[in-house]
């Protein structure tokens, strides 16, 4: 049973903390002062790019594109599970001729090993609606 479920900041597991980066992925698990005894869940809008996105992509809310619930007619929202933190080059920056990394949160999704790489995939933190600790 939840002892408590808390809205907090994004910024808060984004923050710089413990915890080695893999080599090239740039990816890591929750720091384990924001980890021990809690569960990260996040809350997002849904898009269509979503349902075609390819192992190791980063879902981006598309706002031109958003995924409508045919029942209700509201844009489609969806929970789950954040198990990582991390950062992935977008691009370069002309000017320094130096990579560009972009903040991501790594999930675990309820749709299993259909989903990403084995029911893992990675969220821009921009997209990323409401973080809330459940606190077990």
């Amino acid at each position: 049973m939840w002892e408590t479920l808390t809205r907090v900041p994004v910024a808060l597991i984004l923050s710089e903390g413990e915890g080695e980066c893999k080599q090239g992925d740039h990816t890591r698990d929750i720091p384990s002062g924001r980890r021990k005894h809690n569960a990260w869940l996040a809350i997002f809008r849904l898009s269509y790019n979503y349902f075609y996105l390819k192992p190791g992509e980063v879902y981006m809310y598309d706002e031109t594109k958003p995924f409508i619930h045919p029942k209700s007619n509201l844009a489609a929202t969806h929970a789950l599970m954040m198990i990582g933190i991390g950062k992935k080059q977008s691009k370069w920056n002309e000017k320094t001729k130096l990579p560009v990394f972009r903040r991501h949160m790594v999930m675990q999704n309820s749709e299993g090993k259909r989903f990403g790489m084995d029911g893992i995939g990675r969220i821009s933190k921009n997209s990323v609606r409401g973080l809330y600790r459940i606190q077990v």
